[in-house]
């Protein structure tokens, strides 16, 4: 062993220069290497040392024994296998090898006509002088499998929308590496600058990476295929999309009375849609399931933005509906997105005719769990409450001002031409508010006087009945 350790040492001396030279050389390794496995022989340029002169040159081994470097800078043990042949001079030689199944079975020609002493090994000299002219030995008896290297750079495919988010990370992606056979040669993982280490790999062949688990916010990107050579290395860059979702229709509002409509809302009376605000928040975390737990974190959002309704009751995020806030965020085409994290909403001003809906709270997580092709955000649909004016008045007599109870009157809607028989109660008073009758209580019970061309005789009218108008301006009914 300490025989080894010393020729190994005595070695290193002279290794880098020999590797510096055969860098130049390197290109007599066959092309056909580029098919691992498949090639049956290979050939290239190697240097060799005398390790042990053997038993017939004074070795302590029963054959002169060889350092071998290969061109990739690995070193093995060879053996003579010319018995009884010269020992070589030390230096680089031709060498063949021949596939095994598994790795490759290595000569080394180092057998060559020696005219005179100094053709032949400084040891093996005395005996030039005893037998002459001969040839001298080849070395062989090892396997060598040449290798190369191959490392992963990991890029954003848009880094103006994910940089400095923390909803995206290069780290942590995995991929995987295969042969052409289909077995694993290594799993490579990235750091935070997005790229790994390098894995020794065979070379001679085109390897397979698949990105096998794709880092914090991303999409996984398309396999990809690369010939590794020998004692270089190949690095592959994969690109991965973010996820995130379009910012396409954020909010859609719509009469409480009707039913959504995804072409266009209609609202009731003189009341319109259009002009409702809403705020957008948008936070970088995934880490609060609900808006409370979100707010008392004092976590501020990233991004904020107002956008105001339509005359559809549609809100947007793109110039046409935004008020006020931060730009939004843009994919590589420009065009307006969500990046993943969570999203809150909730109305900051009614349009007018409606009430604010200050119930009305929306809280999502946008791709929480990236999925390619998917819209995470669900367009929340927001119901608001008409506002209703109330009547009120009293009738009396001209001079005594004295109260008239029983007294009809037709009450019609200017807007809709909806209209109704109201009556003054006992106290010759009418309110139409359901706090005072409600409006579910005889709906309208007094309407058969409408048809009437009799005087109608009051104590037939109920002065308790509910008032309600709920005629649409398309001609539908509303209930109370």
């Amino acid at each position: 062993m300490n025989h080894f350790r010393e020729r190994i040492r005595r070695l290193r001396t002279g290794l880098m220069a020999f590797l510096l030279m055969l860098g130049s050389m390197f290109g007599v390794l066959t092309p056909a290497m580029q098919a691992y496995a498949a090639e049956p022989t290979i050939t290239g340029t190697c240097h060799i040392e005398v390790d042990d002169l053997g038993a017939n040159t004074g070795g302590s081994e029963p054959y002169t024994t060889f350092f071998v470097t290969m061109p990739d800078g690995q070193t093995y043990h060879g053996e003579c296998i010319d018995h009884g042949s010269y020992i070589p001079l030390a230096g680089n030689y031709p060498f063949t090898g021949t596939w095994n199944g598994t790795s490759y079975d290595i000569i080394v020609e180092s057998r060559y006509f020696a005219d005179t002493r100094e053709d032949v090994c400084p040891e093996e000299r005395p005996n030039f002088d005893l037998y002459g002219q001969g040839y001298t030995q080849r070395v062989g008896n090892f396997t060598y499998m040449p290798y190369g290297y191959v490392r992963i750079v990991k890029e954003s495919a848009d880094p103006a929308l994910t940089d400095g988010n923390a909803m995206y990370s290069l780290a942590g992606a995995e991929f995987t590496v295969t042969s052409q056979d289909g077995s694993v040669l290594g799993v490579l993982t990235t750091g935070e600058d997005g790229t790994t280490g390098t894995l020794e790999v065979p070379a001679g062949q085109t390897v397979t990476i698949r990105e096998t688990k794709p880092p914090e916010g991303f999409l996984p990107a398309a396999e990809q295929a690369v010939a590794i050579t020998t004692q270089e290395t190949a690095t592959v860059t994969f690109t991965d999309a973010p996820a995130y979702d379009p910012a396409g229709l954020m909010v859609a509002k719509y009469d409480g009375e009707r039913t959504c409509n995804d072409e266009g809302n209609l609202p009731q009376g003189a009341a319109t849609l259009e002009g409702a605000e809403f705020t957008i928040e948008y936070y970088d975390t995934l880490s609060y399931d609900n808006y409370t737990a979100l707010n008392e974190s004092g976590i501020a959002p990233a991004r904020a933005w107002v956008v105001a309704t339509d005359a559809n009751g549609f809100a947007f995020l793109d110039e046409a509906h935004l008020v006020s806030g931060d730009d939004p965020y843009r994919d590589a085409s420009g065009q307006a997105v969500i990046p993943r994290g969570t999203l809150v909403m909730y109305e900051s001003k009614p349009s007018e005719g409606y009430v604010l809906n200050s119930d009305f709270l929306s809280f999502q997580k946008i791709q929480e769990q990236p999925v390619e092709n998917a819209v995470t955000y669900q367009t929340p649909q927001v119901p608001e409450q008409v506002v209703r004016g109330d009547l009120t008045f009293s009738k009396k007599t001209g001079d005594s001002a004295d109260r008239m109870a029983g007294i009809p009157f037709k009450l019609t809607s200017l807007t809709t031409g909806e209209t109704h028989v109201i009556v003054t109660d006992a106290n010759g008073y009418f309110n139409s508010a359901s706090s005072w009758n409600p409006h579910t209580q005889n709906t309208n019970g007094n309407d058969w006087a409408l048809g009437e061309s009799e005087p109608i005789d009051s104590v037939l009218l109920d002065p308790t009945a509910g008032v309600w108008f709920g005629l649409t301006s398309e001609g539908t009914l509303t209930s109370p």
